[in-house]
């Protein structure tokens, strides 16, 4: 495979904050090692993470605790010519540097990176997606969502109230990622639109 133009999101087992993408990168590392994640112990963990590829049109997912993917997404990545993302410049790949160490992550952080989040004008990702898309593809996103929950509830039924196994947390998580991934690509496509448009004109 040559290089890849992708798009891409993770999840992790404890969000950042609501404009987290403003801080330092320095302030993230900070606050994955200080916040504690799920347990208190131990900084903020990587779950999962859904790439796009634009050019194959494809779309992979990654599970963390699963050595294989986590290898392919490290590759995978590493051969981006360009990135696509909602705050992945300041968050995910902070997040994904805990992961796989600064080292491995310092080439990615010299990619060519379009990202959606503007610390001038802050807007999250579904504020992002009322403005750029329609209603109906806004809706449709989410039912592939939601219908996704709904196959792992039936999946991974609570074994006792309120409990269920471990991969339907995962598989959850997983299922958000691809989710923003989906929106951040509709968008990408949509603002390109109209830069195109605009550029036209001139």
């Amino acid at each position: 495979m040559g290089v890849k133009w992708l798009c891409f999101d993770t999840e992790n087992d404890h969000p950042l904050l609501p404009g987290a993408g403003i801080w330092p990168v320095e302030a993230v590392r900070h606050y994955i090692h200080h916040s504690g994640g799920v347990r208190r112990d131990r900084p903020i963990q990587m779950i999962c993470a859904a790439v796009y590829d634009f050019e194959s049109d494809r779309l992979f997912e990654f599970r963390m605790n699963r050595p294989d993917e986590k290898a392919a997404l490290l590759k995978l990545m590493c051969k981006a010519k360009e990135l696509v993302s909602h705050s992945g410049q300041v968050c995910d790949l902070t997040i994904m540097e805990e992961t796989y160490g600064p080292q491995a992550l310092a080439p990615l952080r010299k990619v060519p990176h379009y990202d959606l989040f503007d610390p001038e004008n802050i807007a999250s990702l579904d504020d992002l997606a009322r403005k750029h898309l329609s209603p109906a593809h806004c809706g449709a996103l989410e039912q592939q969502y939601r219908d996704r929950l709904a196959e792992g509830n039936e999946r991974w039924p609570e074994y006792r109230p309120g409990m269920r196994d471990n991969a339907w947390y995962d598989d959850g998580k997983l299922a958000k990622a691809v989710w923003d991934v989906k929106k951040t690509v509709a968008i990408y496509r949509a603002r390109m639109t109209l830069e195109r448009a605009a550029a036209a004109k001139y």
